[in-house]
């Protein structure tokens, strides 16, 4: 099983938790999708605060990546 963790501080990401990208941008994550191949890197979905607008971006925009547990 696959687990998001911040690349700095090592904490687990989870649904809920806010983040913020390279550019500084806050979000929050809205939802997980881990690689589905070994060299893929998965992605994470994201909403700004306070708008209806979400997308999904690398985990590396979040500064994180996925990790087996």
């Amino acid at each position: 099983m696959f687990v998001l963790k911040d690349i700095a501080t090592g904490k687990i990401l989870k649904v809920g938790d806010k983040v913020k990208t390279f550019r500084g941008e806050t979000f929050t994550i809205t939802g997980m999708r881990p690689p589905h191949k070994p060299n893929s890197s998965g992605h994470v979905s994201v909403k700004r605060h306070g708008s209806k607008w979400e997308c999904e971006y690398y985990p590396g925009v979040i500064d994180a990546k996925y990790e087996l547990s």
